[in-house]
């Protein structure tokens, strides 16, 4: 025999059972027959049981099954039920993103948001951000079929109707009603677009301190049980809190995405601008006073796009023509080299000990605060007992 490559060698001895069932049927069946069970041999797979129940690794094999137009007819509907599948993923990707960009949307109240609308309305940054990997407008555009118009307009009217009524509360109602709005919209799978409201509370609580909106056990609400307060409650952290809260602080938060964090720190310099009182304790103009001068001259936000300054902004201010002092970036996150300065970015929660930058790059949580909020070690030394609780 000539030599073969291994290939060809197992293309040439390769049975198909197609071939067999041509030549005689009763050959196919006895090849599938069990000797000592005198059934037909059982699959003892798991690898084809999405074409259908009777692949079951548990179950016979049977000629139907592996041969002829059968066997191609399955194969095609696994083919279009995996399509299927895809579009479902993709589909849902798109849609539970979409009611955070509607809310942010910078489009006056009284006019509505269709479909086509509201891809011009989000800028080609902010899509690649909030949308997922891969999902271009174009894709999107061909996905567009499957959404009713009327629904699509009447669920944003519905988002923006209702952040626009808490803007006729006072500020702690407003609070409420604006983190109620969020506890409806649902994160991504493996992605933190959407810190629930509740983390917010126990990060900035548990390190800043402030007024938190959950009880000490951070319980949420459930359809059985009540858990969120209506009046907040103070958590002292000392002179980090009375510092961090002072009247003439100012507090920034970098690459906001929804200003839930920038809420929580607004909201309690507002409580300390009224010495701890309640809302109920001001006429309701005096309570709108103490908020906006809280986000003008309080509150500093740097935003990576264009829709999360919108979305930030919905959330401290709702439809209210309150200067709010948040910038977008066009490359927040970039270095520039050279001999000028070089800029980057570092994630990371008030309490780690580490943050950490796109690239894996580590440093010191305490570091940086020294030595881009404190101007290094010596002004640190005069405020050293409020930075203890970062130190390893």
């Amino acid at each position: 025999m000539p030599k073969l490559m291994r290939s060809e060698i197992e293309k040439r001895i390769d049975i198909l059972e197609d071939d067999i069932a041509d030549i005689d049927p009763r050959i196919l069946r006895l090849l599938l027959k069990d000797k000592t069970s005198k059934g037909n041999i059982l699959w003892c797979t798991q690898d084809y049981e999405s074409y259908g129940t009777e692949y079951d690794e548990h179950k016979p094999m049977k000629v139907e099954l592996i041969t002829g137009e059968e066997i191609a007819d399955r194969a095609k509907k696994k083919q279009a039920k995996e399509a299927r599948k895809k579009a479902i993923d993709i589909l849902r990707g798109i849609s539970i993103r979409m009611p955070l960009m509607i809310y942010g949307a910078d489009v006056p109240i009284e006019e509505d948001i269709d479909i086509d609308r509201f891809v011009d309305l989000v800028d080609d940054e902010s899509w690649k951000e909030f949308m997922p990997q891969g999902v271009t407008k174009k894709i999107f555009a061909d996905f567009t079929k499957y959404y009713d118009r009327d629904v699509f307009i009447a669920a944003g009217k519905r988002i923006r109707k209702l952040a626009a009524a808490a803007d006729k509360e006072t500020p702690t109602r407003r609070v409420i009603m604006i983190a109620e709005i969020f506890r409806h919209f649902k994160n991504p799978d493996k992605e933190t677009v959407l810190t629930p409201w509740r983390v917010v509370n126990m990060h900035m609580s548990d390190t800043i301190g402030g007024w938190c909106f959950f009880n000490e056990k951070f319980e949420d609400d459930t359809q059985e049980e009540k858990h969120r307060l209506e009046e907040p409650r103070f958590v002292d952290k000392g002179e980090v809190t009375a510092t961090v809260f002072g009247e003439s602080a100012h507090i920034l938060e970098i690459n906001s995405k929804t200003g839930l964090y920038p809420l929580y720190v607004a909201y309690s310099s507002y409580k300390q601008k009224m010495e701890g009182m309640s809302d109920d304790d001001w006429e309701p103009r005096e309570c709108q006073e103490f908020w906006e001068d809280t986000i003008k001259n309080n509150i500093f936000v740097i935003c990576k796009t264009p829709m999360a300054k919108s979305i930030t902004r919905r959330t401290l201010c709702g439809y209210s023509s309150v200067p709010v002092n948040a910038h977008y970036f066009d490359d927040l996150v970039r270095t520039i080299d050279g001999n000028t300065a070089q800029y980057d970015v570092y994630y990371g929660f008030p309490g780690n000990k580490e943050l950490t930058n796109k690239a894996g790059k580590k440093i010191k949580n305490l570091d940086a605060i020294l030595n881009c909020l404190e101007a290094g070690e010596v002004a640190y030394d005069e405020r050293r007992r409020e930075y203890e609780m970062l130190k390893n």
